[in-house]
């Protein structure tokens, strides 16, 4: 029984050696630069997104509100006024 599981086992090595061969390589190889490549593709898309989102966000906080910014008259904006006293003020210099 042992024999026929050694023979069984040998002739799918064989078979994948003979085929390794004809194919020009490890087909497993492939595969792996395949997923390299995937997750490459990702990774840029990821930081591409970030970096358009990240563009947006400083264009509307430098625009004003009518043309489409933050309103910064309400919040926590850094120049908003609330009547002195508040976190902001730094003593009247601004």
């Amino acid at each position: 029984m042992e024999e026929l599981l050694f023979g069984f086992v040998f002739i799918l090595i064989v078979i994948n050696v003979i085929y390794g061969l004809v194919t020009g390589g490890s087909s497993s190889k492939h595969s792996y630069d395949d997923d390299f490549e995937f997750q490459r593709e990702c990774n840029q898309r990821q930081f591409d997104e970030h970096n358009r989102w990240a563009m947006e966000e400083s264009r509307k906080s430098v625009t004003p509100f009518e043309m489409g910014g933050y309103d910064m008259t309400q919040g926590n904006s850094w120049n908003n006024d609330c009547g002195g006293g508040g976190f902001n003020n730094f003593g009247g210099m601004f």
